[in-house]
């Protein structure tokens, strides 16, 4: 006799995730039940799995628009920095990811994770500098850094 099961983990040669698949019984609750594998596919069971699908994917759309929206505000923007530097324009440790988010917030008014800002080579002179932030999604902005001396 078999048994419908909704698949809370993939399991190799059965389905994967999320998936309704016809198991035997004895390995429904035997194995599948007992290592909280699936569960017994009930009507109500498969449309609250249904619901929380659609609202993840509607999260994933609301985020990924918030993604787009943030990189075409910070694309092409200048920031300034100001720092201490020696003479020839050389700073006194390098501009760092977090002061960058901290500009990035306090000039253009966005807050910004500082492990998605991207510098090439270290920061480490006063000039203009390119800068990347991978907002996420495939949104990636180019921002202008300028660093000056103080």
């Amino acid at each position: 006799m078999k048994v419908k099961i909704l698949l809370t983990a993939d399991i190799k040669g059965v389905g994967k995730k999320g998936e309704i698949v016809e198991v035997s019984r004895g390995y429904a609750t035997n194995y599948i039940l007992p290592k909280k594998l699936g569960i017994i596919a009930t009507e109500q069971v498969i449309n609250d799995f249904k619901s929380k699908e659609e609202a993840k994917l509607r999260r994933f759309e609301k985020e990924k628009k918030l993604a787009e929206e943030t990189a075409s505000r910070i694309d092409s923007s200048r920031l300034t920095i100001k720092r201490k530097a020696g003479e020839a324009g050389k700073l006194f440790g390098a501009v760092t990811q977090k002061e960058i988010a901290e500009a990035i917030r306090s000039q253009i008014g966005i807050n910004i994770d500082k492990k998605s800002i991207e510098i090439s080579t270290p920061i480490k002179s006063v000039g203009e500098f390119e800068v990347s932030v991978d907002l996420g999604f495939g949104y990636k902005a180019k921002i202008y850094l300028i660093v000056e001396a103080e």
